[in-house]
């Protein structure tokens, strides 16, 4: 959405913001991942951004889990730098950085309530449960983790990410008999697989945006101006000379998570700028989407397309 809003727009600060705070959690899962590849003599999956529906449009959201015929992980990703203090009295999560205190959820009461969500969600489709164990990993590695002797929880719970494969060996000493067959793991795993429901939220209504405060036009892959223009079934950029053939895809995938998700051939040609209808059909027929309707009012169902 950042490199759709003019440079003064007001929200920009807010949206910067929180696309540090999304980039740090996808660094976070990074670094999951990288301490999971040791555990490939566990047999097991594992999945991640899991969100299933408990009832009522109701959902609940797990980082990562670990599926094994002994036992159910449920990990909970911070990837947060600082003096990170768990308080018992309170049950919060305090972080502080650079001489300033700032106060987050407590992951370990996050992680319980997924434990007691995920066991209705398993109950609810009548199907066998093991025990289900959570986990607070801290992946960032300048973090320090500090609490005071009595918020035992803290030190059963939370981790560094470096520990993570060492307790997962723990809990398969203390755990050592299969509590499901192979083949319930593999029913259950195929079922959150199929009952997982992304998350896609209408940004523009989220934050009181109108589609036609929206820069339009295609943006250069090179320097990352607006527009390109097209010139012989190339997009040109007048900025830097970059040549593309298929700059207009990161167009209609912005068009597609930003605005909606069909689009017309007039929509089209304002949001890339393209001033001929000709071209503006040929490019949506070589794409090969799904349409409907018929001449002005043929709509075409976008997807997200690769691009490279």
């Amino acid at each position: 959405m950042l490199r759709r809003l003019p440079n003064d727009d007001p929200l920009r600060e807010k949206l910067e913001a929180e696309l540090s705070k999304g980039k740090a959690g996808y660094r976070g899962e990074q670094a999951i991942d990288y301490h999971l590849e040791r555990l490939s003599d566990v047999e097991g999956y594992i999945l991640h951004d899991l969100r299933l529906e408990l009832s009522n449009n109701h959902f609940f959201q797990i980082d990562t889990f670990l599926a094994t015929q002994q036992f159910f992980h449920i990990i909970e990703i911070k990837n947060l730098a600082g003096t990170l203090y768990f308080d018992h009295d309170f049950k919060q999560l305090i972080r502080s950085l650079k001489g300033e205190e700032e106060k987050f959820l407590n992951p370990i009461t996050q992680v319980s309530w997924q434990k007691k969500n995920l066991q209705t969600w398993l109950e609810s489709n009548k199907l066998q449960k093991p025990p289900i164990l959570s986990q607070v990993a801290i992946t960032h590695s300048q973090a320090i983790i500090k609490t005071t002797p009595m918020y035992k929880e803290v030190y059963e719970k939370v981790l560094h990410a470096e520990h993570l494969v060492e307790k997962v060996h723990h809990y398969l000493r203390t755990y050592p008999n299969e509590a499901i067959s192979l083949k319930q793991l593999n029913q259950i795993t195929r079922l959150l697989i199929k009952k997982n429901t992304p998350y896609h939220p209408d940004l523009l209504a989220q934050y009181g945006i109108k589609p036609s405060r929206l820069l339009t036009g295609v943006h250069c892959p090179t320097c990352k101006q607006l527009p390109m223009r097209r010139k012989n079934g190339m997009w040109i950029c007048d900025f830097c000379q970059a040549k593309s053939g298929k700059a207009h895809l990161h167009t209609l995938n912005d068009y597609f998570l930003l605005v909606d998700r069909t689009i017309t051939n007039q929509q089209v040609r304002h949001f890339l700028k393209i001033p001929s209808i000709s071209i503006a059909s040929k490019m949506l027929t070589s794409l090969q989407l799904p349409q409907t309707g018929m001449k002005k009012n043929r709509r075409y169902q976008l997807q997200l397309l690769e691009v490279e």
